[in-house]
């Protein structure tokens, strides 16, 4: 699970490398963009433990 946390860590450096390298003004968008990725990223881990649960629970 840690490796997801670095990858998705690396992923939102890049996008804010290239935004700030390439359009400045579009920042604020970018941290926006990065907060939804991370939403996501939570509801998924979020799911799988829901599932683990689950799966332990019909044992």
């Amino acid at each position: 699970m840690s490796t997801t946390w670095v990858f998705i860590g690396i992923l939102a450096g890049r996008e804010l490398a290239m935004t700030y390298l390439l359009n400045k003004k579009k920042i604020k968008y970018t941290y926006i963009i990065i907060a939804k990725d991370l939403g996501k990223v939570n509801i998924g881990l979020m799911v799988s433990v829901v599932i683990a649960f689950i799966i332990q629970y019909l044992k």
